[in-house]
């Protein structure tokens, strides 16, 4: 019981932590995956 208990608060944590970060990006409208994954491939070439 203790050891699902300890689970289900990590898991709640970081999803916390994960939704926090993702309203952080978010905020301010700057952050664009495509625009990420356009410099991560351009800098593969």
């Amino acid at each position: 019981m203790a050891q699902e208990k300890i689970a289900l608060n990590s898991f709640i944590a970081g999803f916390r932590l994960a939704w926090g970060i993702a309203m952080e990006l978010g905020a301010d409208g700057s952050y664009s995956y495509e625009r990420e994954q356009e410099e991560v491939n351009r800098r593969k070439t």
